[in-house]
């Protein structure tokens, strides 16, 4: 009986000495919140050299799949976001890419989103006839890159910078922007076989790809007989 009240006293005493600190944590946890939404954050856009990039949209990413616009770089490429504690930061406007290469002399104060030129590959898809051929998926590949596995980090950018695959629009037209520069292997996802090589270097876009698909094949039936119009068996028609 002795043992079990003594038990139950320790165990009080340490309910006791827990309840303040799990409440002293809980007013962290929400001082440290409240500190974090009301945080202004302050960036640079700019490119491999170091120069400005004005009008540029700064994304950051959410709890799911979507992203949050979080801020457009002024005529000096500096941004101001308020931080909210999800990252990382990302920009890819049409024909840039991030640049992770080592940062010029010395190193940047607050965030510094680098880009650096990219290339661009596009073309149409037409049938036989010259009339678009809606739908058809499309495959760029940089050649020599590797498809194995990756670690990919959600952010607002469009995926791979060395792979891509899309669908022609009403007009059998397809593009892919801020591509890694380099050669590229281009084909249709179909049974036509077609593939093109375009070289896309830095900044500019790679020669236009007209893919013509061939005609269909269209089956033919009929009956092969003799002179008396007696069918004839095993004939070999070509």
């Amino acid at each position: 009986m002795t043992q079990r009240t003594v038990r139950g006293l320790v165990c009080l005493a340490m309910l006791c000495l827990l309840a303040p600190a799990s409440r002293a944590q809980e007013q962290v946890q929400e001082e440290t919140s409240v500190s974090t939404e009301d945080m202004e954050m302050t960036g640079h856009v700019v490119d491999s050299e170091g120069h400005p990039l004005a009008g540029v949209e700064v994304w950051r990413p959410t709890e799911g799949s979507g992203k949050i616009l979080a801020a457009v770089s002024g005529p000096d490429g500096s941004f101001t976001y308020s931080f909210d504690g999800y990252f990382p930061l990302s920009a890819c406007p049409p024909g840039w890419l991030p640049d992770e290469s080592p940062v010029k002399g010395e190193e940047p104060k607050g965030e510094q989103i680098r880009l650096r030129p990219a290339t661009r590959v596009a073309g149409r898809v037409v049938d036989a006839r010259g009339e678009p051929v809606e739908g058809t998926q499309v495959r760029a590949h940089l050649t020599g890159s590797s498809t194995g596995c990756a670690v990919h980090i959600h952010t607002a950018c469009p995926g791979a910078a060395d792979s891509r695959i899309g669908k022609t629009d009403a007009d059998g037209h397809f593009a892919f922007e801020s591509l890694e520069p380099g050669w590229y292997e281009v084909d249709l996802l179909d049974d036509s076989s077609l593939v093109e090589r375009r070289l896309g270097e830095a900044g500019k876009s790679a020669g236009e790809i007209a893919f013509v698909l061939p005609r269909p094949l269209v089956p033919l039936e009929g009956r092969v007989v003799d002179a008396d119009g007696a069918p004839v068996a095993g004939a070999r028609v070509s």
